[in-house]
């Protein structure tokens, strides 16, 4: 089983100037066994993966990977405690992302697990 960061994807995509659903359309997303996914962020102009919230894209990115293939685990990452983490661990936020993210699975596939995990906490099943 391997992993796939989708925010990685996002933040690779951006950085050699293509589109995300081109970078992801050249690797071999048949090996995919379990699914990283957050937003990637803006930081002094440069795209990075800061686990922030999730936007349309990475929703898009995960139903296309499902529609190629069967995950077994999907671990939505975000912030975690602490001050330095309070503008990316807000709980309605996560809420908002765990509500979306069932409804992509159950379009796309019903026996993936979702994980949450954070900095400072285990992974914890949704």
């Amino acid at each position: 089983m391997r992993l796939l960061d989708l925010a990685h994807v996002q933040v690779a995509a951006w950085h050699r100037g293509e589109t995300a659903r081109v970078y992801l359309a050249g690797l071999p997303a048949h090996l995919t066994g379990e699914v990283h996914v957050s937003g990637p962020v803006m930081v002094g102009g440069e795209l990075r993966d800061r686990h922030g919230e999730m936007g349309p894209e990475g929703y898009e990115l995960l139903t296309e990977l499902l529609s190629m293939v069967n995950v077994s685990t999907v671990t939505l990452e975000y912030g975690g405690v602490g001050p330095e983490f309070a503008g990316r661990s807000d709980p309605t936020v996560l809420e908002r992302q765990l509500r979306r993210l069932r409804e992509v699975l159950i379009n796309g596939q019903a026996s993936t697990t979702v994980f949450v995990e954070g900095v400072g906490h285990g992974s914890h099943q949704a």
